[in-house]
């Protein structure tokens, strides 16, 4: 957990520190950081499904919308985005708990966070480009 919250305190100093960002910053970091722990948990899931299990086990199909990617779009956010929301508020922001993280780990600049977000953008794409070239 200590990396988990080093990433968090990283990223909570590096976008508060921006004067732009003073009164949304909660959001801004929360929906950063479910980006990449999406990017990442689809990543998993993909390969594990996929490759490993040969199964898939984490699907929701919804059909509120003629469109299929609209469905899709809203799939995925009931499956990967909304559960990390939930989570990462309740293990950062909830009775404002940041605060005492902050106090903890004092010294993370956000490089923690910077890595953390574009490796969790790039890795994955970079991974598919190695497997295509490779195939």
């Amino acid at each position: 957990m200590s990396l988990y919250y080093k990433i968090w305190i990283g990223a909570i100093v590096k976008i508060k520190r921006n004067s732009i960002r003073r009164e949304d910053w909660k959001w801004l970091v929360q929906v950063y950081m479910a980006i990449a722990m999406a990017l990442n948990l689809m990543f998993l899931f993909a390969i594990l499904q996929r490759n490993i299990l040969h199964n898939t086990f984490y699907d929701l199909d919804i059909n509120l919308f003629s469109s299929r990617i609209l469905n899709n779009l809203i799939a995925g956010f009931i499956l990967f985005f909304l559960p990390l929301l939930i989570i990462n508020y309740i293990l950062i922001f909830k009775n404002n708990k940041y605060l005492s993280l902050i106090e903890k780990y004092k010294s993370e600049k956000g490089n923690c966070f910077f890595l953390y977000f574009f490796t969790s953008l790039f890795a994955p794409l970079l991974i598919l480009v190695i497997g295509f070239v490779l195939r």
